[in-house]
Parts: C-alpha cells; sequence; structure tokens
C-alpha cells in the first residue's frame, strides 16, 4: 500500500501515484474531487462498494520476503519525495521486534497517533494488531493536553508512540498541572527527532516516573526502529552533552559510525 494524505498539496500527490505506479486507489467519496486523476488508476469509493458479490475467503498469498509490502514518502523537504519500499520480510521482522522491546501483551490498547503517512504508523498499527491487542484510532484533530489525557484514561491507553516535540510540550503542560492519574498508561515511545534533556525532569515532575520511557530511533529505510534506550530511570543530570542516547541496537541491527566520506571510524569519534 502507498498512503496518500489528502491534504498534501495535489501536485505532490500526482507524483507519488505516478512515481509509485499504483493502479488502484481506495479512498472515501468526499475525497474523490480533490485527488488528481491518473491514467490507469482505478478508483474505489469505501462508501459504493458492493461487496455482497464476493467470497468472504482469504485470498490465496504469494508474497515473498523481498516482495515490497508498503511505500511511504519521505518528507521532500529538499528536492522531490522519495518513495521507500518496505519488504514483507522486513515488515514481519521489525513486528516481531517491537512486541519484543514494546513488550506487548494481548490486553494492551495502543494509540494509533501517526498518520498512515509517516512510518511510525507502522510501529503503532501492525505489532499490536498481531499480537492480539487492541489499537485505538486517533482522529484529525490537534489534541491539546487535556483531550490527550481525557483519550488515555477513557478509552484505557496502555501504550502510546509520541514524536519527541509533541512530547516536550506535553509534560511542560502535565508538569505545570499534574493530573491525578494516567489510567492504565504504563508505557511512552518518544521518537522523529532528539529527545530535549530537560524532558526528563519535567517527565518525573508530571507524576509520570510510573510508566516506561522509550527513546527510538530509526531511518524509514531501516524499517521504522533501529535502536532503543531506556529512559525511565534518567534524569537530566546525569544526561551527557552528547544529549539522550539513542541506546543499543534491536536484534540483527548492526550500527555504524561514519565520517563525511563514509568510513569508519575509531570507539568515541563523532560522526553520522
Amino acid at each position: 500500500y502507498v498512503p496518500l494524505d489528502p491534504q498534501y498539496p495535489a501536485e505532490r500527490l500526482s507524483y507519488m501515484i505516478e512515481d509509485s505506479g499504483i493502479t488502484l486507489l481506495l479512498t472515501q467519496q468526499h475525497l474523490i474531487d480533490g485527488l488528481p486523476a491518473r491514467e490507469g488508476v482505478q478508483v474505489l469509493s469505501l462508501e459504493s462498494l458492493q461487496l455482497d458479490a464476493f467470497s468472504e475467503n482469504n485470498l490465496p498469498a504469494f508474497f515473498f520476503n523481498d516482495t515490497a509490502t508498503t511505500e511511504i514518502y519521505t518528507s521532500g523537504s529538499t528536492g522531490r519525495p522519495k518513495g521507500v519500499a518496505v519488504s514483507h520480510g522486513a515488515l514481519s521482522e521489525f513486528i516481531a521486534r517491537a512486541i519484543s522491546y514494546s513488550d506487548l501483551r494481548e490486553g494492551d490498547r495502543v494509540l494509533q497517533f501517526a498518520t498512515s503517512s509517516f512510518d511510525g504508523f507502522v510501529e503503532q498499527f501492525f505489532p499490536p494488531l498481531c499480537h492480539g491487542a487492541g489499537v485505538v484510532l486517533r482522529d484529525a484533530q490537534l489534541w491539546d493536553s487535556a483531550t490527550l489525557h481525557r483519550v488515555i484514561v477513557d478509552h484505557g491507553i496502555t501504550l502510546a508512540d509520541l514524536p519527541a516535540a509533541y512530547w516536550y510540550w506535553l509534560v511542560q503542560e502535565y508538569a505545570a498541572n499534574p493530573p491525578a492519574d494516567f489510567g492504565a498508561l504504563r508505557q511512552i515511545h518518544v521518537g522523529g527527532e532528539a529527545m530535549a534533556v530537560d524532558g526528563l525532569r519535567l517527565w518525573q515532575q508530571a507524576g509520570l516516573g510510573h510508566v516506561r520511557l522509550l527513546n527510538t530511533y530509526g531511518p524509514t529505510e531501516a524499517t521504522v526502529v533501529s535502536t532503543i534506550h531506556d529512559c525511565t530511570a534518567m534524569t537530566a543530570d546525569a544526561v551527557s552533552w552528547r544529549g539522550i542516547p539513542i541506546g543499543q541496537g534491536l536484534d540483527d541491527r548492526r550500527l555504524y559510525v561514519l565520517d563525511d566520506h563514509l568510513n569508519l571510524l575509531p570507539q568515541g569519534a563523532v560522526g553520522e
């Protein structure tokens, strides 16, 4: 699948449709007029699907590990956006890793915070559903701290994965006015960019010290998450000038620190 955000400019959507080579577009009736028309692309509206004539049995599966399962396009902040294809094998392997590092349980309720256009959606959507846990879908509104807290409590959210900037803003809000409790919440993942060191202090002040806090890092090309670091017991005073660590690689991941010419750097050297 190739997720297309209807809020993207028509030129960007048109490029993504052409570049990915999709032939079937599944959408909703009220969005069709705003989507660019492409020759050779069949458009199906969810509201007008006639399903009675189709079998309810599963289709035969002919997937292989190196067959693409999704193509997610980068932000395209410089030049044209780049489509990153994730294979079935990579996705399957990541799902198993995510179930493990998240300590997912069948009774968990995971908040789907990211839109399907971002790779974070993959972490929030597939591992819980493949493990018998529930997924609570977010609406399109921009949530303030009170709304998020209400959703966590009312829907029994046990795990949420949040962008670093949003997480930092939240802990500032909650530290200034700590809620009485956070319901069943037991784990927060933070990713997308570097975590603010001061957020660790605010995390404790907000009354979230009992909640497991993971810093997750990884490029889309390496299937969402490559490294994790457990920040639950970290204090801001204990963090070095380098910032909060990205941690250790997941099983079967190798991490290399390289210079500008892609040469391997010695232990302790600063690079990419």
